[in-house]
């Protein structure tokens, strides 16, 4: 599989749609796999496959888990927000 970084996706758009259609390409950043850009026939084959046990899978778990990242996000953005306004408040 062909891979590309998320910095040269974006540059080379175009050229990374063309080349998804001859292979799926994984997208890079910092490294680490985040994305794979695929033909769209490619994708339907892929789903089609799944079997009925997958798709009865429950996705509570994944969200909890995506509610987990974002809350320790707000809780920063809150805190942060705070100290701006007692630093401000106290001028």
């Amino acid at each position: 599989m062909k891979s590309e970084t998320a910095t040269a996706a974006k540059t080379y758009f175009g050229k990374l749609l063309d080349d998804a259609r001859k292979e799926p390409v994984m997208i890079t950043k910092s490294g680490r796999a985040v994305a794979v850009i695929m033909a769209y026939e490619d994708y339907e084959a892929l789903t089609a496959q799944s079997t009925p046990l997958a798709a009865d899978a429950p996705k509570k778990p994944k969200r909890r888990s995506v509610a987990k990242r974002y809350r320790s996000i707000l809780k920063y953005r809150i805190k942060r927000k705070e100290r701006e306004e007692k630093g401000s408040g106290s001028t």
